[in-house]
Protein backbone atom coordinates (compact mmCIF):
# COMPACT_ATOMS: atom_id res chain seq x y z
CA UNK A 1 0.00 0.00 0.00
CA UNK A 2 1.57 3.12 -1.05
CA UNK A 3 2.24 5.87 1.46
CA UNK A 4 0.52 9.01 2.04
CA UNK A 5 1.60 11.85 0.54
CA UNK A 6 0.93 15.79 0.91
CA UNK A 7 -0.64 17.62 3.50
CA UNK A 8 -4.15 17.07 5.67
CA UNK A 9 -5.68 19.61 8.01
CA UNK A 10 -7.00 17.54 11.25
CA UNK A 11 -7.76 20.76 13.64
CA UNK A 12 -7.01 24.18 13.65
CA UNK A 13 -6.81 26.62 16.90
CA UNK A 14 -8.23 29.88 15.98
CA UNK A 15 -8.75 30.83 19.39
CA UNK A 16 -4.84 31.01 19.61
CA UNK A 17 -4.97 33.76 16.99
CA UNK A 18 -7.36 35.76 19.07
CA UNK A 19 -6.41 35.52 22.59
CA UNK A 20 -2.20 35.67 21.41
CA UNK A 21 0.09 37.56 19.14
CA UNK A 22 2.25 34.61 17.51
CA UNK A 23 5.85 35.26 17.25
CA UNK A 24 7.35 31.85 16.11
CA UNK A 25 6.22 28.59 15.36
CA UNK A 26 7.76 25.04 15.27
CA UNK A 27 6.65 21.29 13.92
CA UNK A 28 7.00 18.89 16.47
CA UNK A 29 6.21 14.65 15.98
CA UNK A 30 3.61 13.76 18.75
CA UNK A 31 3.59 10.19 20.47
CA UNK A 32 0.37 8.71 19.98
CA UNK A 33 -1.25 4.94 20.09
CA UNK A 34 -2.67 2.94 16.70
CA UNK A 35 -6.45 3.81 17.68
CA UNK A 36 -5.64 7.57 18.14
CA UNK A 37 -4.23 7.77 14.88
CA UNK A 38 -7.17 5.96 13.49
CA UNK A 39 -9.56 8.77 15.03
CA UNK A 40 -7.40 11.42 13.98
CA UNK A 41 -7.60 9.94 10.20
CA UNK A 42 -11.32 10.37 10.75
CA UNK A 43 -10.62 14.14 11.87
CA UNK A 44 -11.93 13.31 15.26
CA UNK A 45 -9.95 15.85 17.11
CA UNK A 46 -9.79 19.28 18.90
CA UNK A 47 -7.06 21.76 20.34
CA UNK A 48 -9.38 24.32 21.54
CA UNK A 49 -8.82 23.86 24.88
CA UNK A 50 -5.05 22.77 24.38
CA UNK A 51 -2.13 24.14 25.57
CA UNK A 52 1.76 22.72 25.74
CA UNK A 53 4.25 23.07 28.59
CA UNK A 54 7.89 22.45 29.71
CA UNK A 55 8.28 19.37 31.85
CA UNK A 56 12.28 19.06 33.07
CA UNK A 57 13.66 18.94 29.22
CA UNK A 58 10.69 17.25 27.72
CA UNK A 59 7.78 19.07 25.64
CA UNK A 60 3.94 17.72 26.31
CA UNK A 61 0.56 18.93 24.59
CA UNK A 62 -2.10 18.74 27.59
CA UNK A 63 -5.84 18.83 27.06
CA UNK A 64 -5.62 17.89 23.44
CA UNK A 65 -9.03 16.00 22.53
CA UNK A 66 -8.71 12.92 20.30
CA UNK A 67 -12.33 10.94 20.41
CA UNK A 68 -11.90 7.65 21.07
CA UNK A 69 -11.46 5.33 17.91
CA UNK A 70 -15.40 3.24 17.68
CA UNK A 71 -13.67 0.11 17.17
CA UNK A 72 -10.92 0.41 19.61
CA UNK A 73 -12.71 -1.36 22.74
CA UNK A 74 -9.83 -1.89 25.44
CA UNK A 75 -6.97 -0.37 23.18
CA UNK A 76 -8.62 3.41 23.50
CA UNK A 77 -6.94 5.82 25.42
CA UNK A 78 -8.04 8.93 27.80
CA UNK A 79 -9.23 11.32 25.06
CA UNK A 80 -7.64 13.89 27.04
CA UNK A 81 -4.38 12.44 28.26
CA UNK A 82 -0.96 13.94 28.43
CA UNK A 83 0.96 13.41 25.04
CA UNK A 84 4.49 14.00 24.43
CA UNK A 85 5.42 16.30 21.80
CA UNK A 86 8.74 14.96 19.65
CA UNK A 87 11.41 18.01 18.77
CA UNK A 88 15.05 17.98 18.13
CA UNK A 89 17.14 18.64 21.37
CA UNK A 90 18.06 22.10 20.36
CA UNK A 91 14.74 23.20 19.21
CA UNK A 92 13.51 21.99 22.89
CA UNK A 93 16.97 23.74 24.49
CA UNK A 94 15.62 27.30 22.39
CA UNK A 95 11.90 26.84 23.60
CA UNK A 96 12.93 26.47 27.14
CA UNK A 97 14.78 29.89 26.78
CA UNK A 98 12.16 31.39 24.69
CA UNK A 99 9.55 30.30 27.23
CA UNK A 100 11.60 32.40 30.29
CA UNK A 101 10.68 35.43 28.86
CA UNK A 102 8.21 37.71 30.65
CA UNK A 103 4.91 37.37 28.99
CA UNK A 104 5.29 34.36 26.48
CA UNK A 105 3.52 30.85 27.11
CA UNK A 106 3.37 27.83 23.91
CA UNK A 107 0.26 26.90 22.36
CA UNK A 108 -0.78 24.07 19.93
CA UNK A 109 -1.78 25.72 16.59
CA UNK A 110 -2.56 22.82 14.41
CA UNK A 111 -2.36 19.83 14.06
CA UNK A 112 -2.34 17.68 10.81
CA UNK A 113 -1.02 13.98 8.48
CA UNK A 114 2.57 15.08 6.82
CA UNK A 115 2.82 12.46 4.32
CA UNK A 116 1.97 9.62 6.54
CA UNK A 117 2.82 11.22 10.10
CA UNK A 118 1.13 13.23 12.67
CA UNK A 119 2.49 16.79 13.37
CA UNK A 120 1.35 19.48 15.49
CA UNK A 121 2.01 22.77 14.69
CA UNK A 122 3.07 24.83 18.25
CA UNK A 123 3.36 28.47 18.65
CA UNK A 124 5.65 30.86 21.09
CA UNK A 125 2.67 33.23 21.97
CA UNK A 126 2.30 36.49 23.56
CA UNK A 127 -1.02 37.55 25.70
CA UNK A 128 -3.04 40.14 24.21
CA UNK A 129 -4.24 42.99 26.22
CA UNK A 130 -7.45 43.56 27.78
CA UNK A 131 -7.77 46.44 25.01
CA UNK A 132 -6.86 44.12 22.66
CA UNK A 133 -8.93 41.76 22.50
CA UNK A 134 -11.36 42.54 25.30
CA UNK A 135 -11.03 39.25 27.51
CA UNK A 136 -8.56 37.72 29.66
CA UNK A 137 -7.30 34.48 29.17
CA UNK A 138 -7.83 31.48 32.53
CA UNK A 139 -6.33 27.99 32.39
CA UNK A 140 -6.58 25.81 35.44
CA UNK A 141 -3.37 23.91 36.49
CA UNK A 142 -2.77 20.68 35.63
CA UNK A 143 -0.79 17.46 37.14
CA UNK A 144 2.35 17.15 35.29
CA UNK A 145 3.52 13.50 34.42
CA UNK A 146 5.21 13.78 37.27
CA UNK A 147 2.57 14.45 39.67
CA UNK A 148 3.88 17.70 40.39
CA UNK A 149 1.63 20.49 39.59
CA UNK A 150 2.03 22.22 36.21
CA UNK A 151 1.13 25.89 35.68
CA UNK A 152 -1.58 27.01 33.68
CA UNK A 153 -0.11 28.41 30.33
CA UNK A 154 -0.89 32.43 31.09
CA UNK A 155 0.63 32.39 34.70
CA UNK A 156 -2.57 34.02 36.28
CA UNK A 157 -3.23 32.99 39.86
CA UNK A 158 -6.89 33.63 40.93
CA UNK A 159 -6.65 37.01 42.68
CA UNK A 160 -5.19 38.61 39.66
CA UNK A 161 -7.96 37.53 37.25
CA UNK A 162 -10.93 38.73 39.87
CA UNK A 163 -8.96 42.08 39.65
CA UNK A 164 -8.84 41.80 35.47
CA UNK A 165 -12.48 40.72 35.38
CA UNK A 166 -13.52 43.89 37.51
CA UNK A 167 -11.08 46.27 35.35
CA UNK A 168 -13.00 44.66 32.41
CA UNK A 169 -16.75 45.22 33.85
CA UNK A 170 -15.75 49.17 34.86
CA UNK A 171 -14.62 49.91 31.40
CA UNK A 172 -17.36 48.36 29.60
CA UNK A 173 -19.10 50.56 32.17
CA UNK A 174 -17.31 53.64 31.30
CA UNK A 175 -18.13 52.73 27.11
CA UNK A 176 -21.96 52.17 28.49
CA UNK A 177 -21.59 56.27 30.05
CA UNK A 178 -19.80 57.38 26.98
CA UNK A 179 -22.36 56.57 24.57
CA UNK A 180 -25.13 57.18 27.01
CA UNK A 181 -24.16 60.98 27.78
CA UNK A 182 -25.12 62.27 24.14
CA UNK A 183 -28.72 60.09 23.78
CA UNK A 184 -30.95 61.93 26.30
CA UNK A 185 -31.19 65.83 25.13
CA UNK A 186 -34.19 66.08 27.74
CA UNK A 187 -32.91 68.72 30.44
CA UNK A 188 -35.40 67.33 32.85
CA UNK A 189 -34.54 63.64 32.54
CA UNK A 190 -32.27 62.59 36.06
CA UNK A 191 -30.91 59.59 33.67
CA UNK A 192 -27.70 61.31 32.83
CA UNK A 193 -26.60 62.59 36.13
CA UNK A 194 -26.54 59.03 37.50
CA UNK A 195 -25.09 57.46 34.78
CA UNK A 196 -22.33 60.26 35.29
CA UNK A 197 -22.18 59.53 40.02
CA UNK A 198 -21.89 55.57 38.74
CA UNK A 199 -19.12 56.54 35.94
CA UNK A 200 -17.05 58.67 39.09
CA UNK A 201 -17.61 55.86 41.62
CA UNK A 202 -16.45 53.08 38.85
CA UNK A 203 -13.38 56.01 38.30
CA UNK A 204 -12.56 55.48 41.59
CA UNK A 205 -12.46 51.55 41.94
CA UNK A 206 -10.17 51.34 38.61
CA UNK A 207 -8.12 53.73 40.88
CA UNK A 208 -7.99 51.79 43.99
CA UNK A 209 -7.51 48.31 42.05
CA UNK A 210 -4.15 49.87 40.00
CA UNK A 211 -2.89 50.34 43.00
CA UNK A 212 -3.55 47.00 44.69
CA UNK A 213 -1.81 45.84 41.33
CA UNK A 214 1.68 48.15 41.72
CA UNK A 215 1.69 46.58 45.53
Amino acid sequence: MAKQRGTKLIANNKKAYHDYFIEDTYEAGIALVGTEVKSLRMGKCSIKEAFVGLDGDEVYVYRMNISPYEKGNIFNKDPLRTRKLLLHRYEINKLIGQQKMKGYTLVPLKVYFKDSLVKVEIGLARGKKLYDNGCCDVRCDVQCKDGHSCKGSTGHNIEEVQRLIVIKQILDNICIYARKRNVTSDPDDDKPQKHKQKFVSDLFRLKRISYRFKH
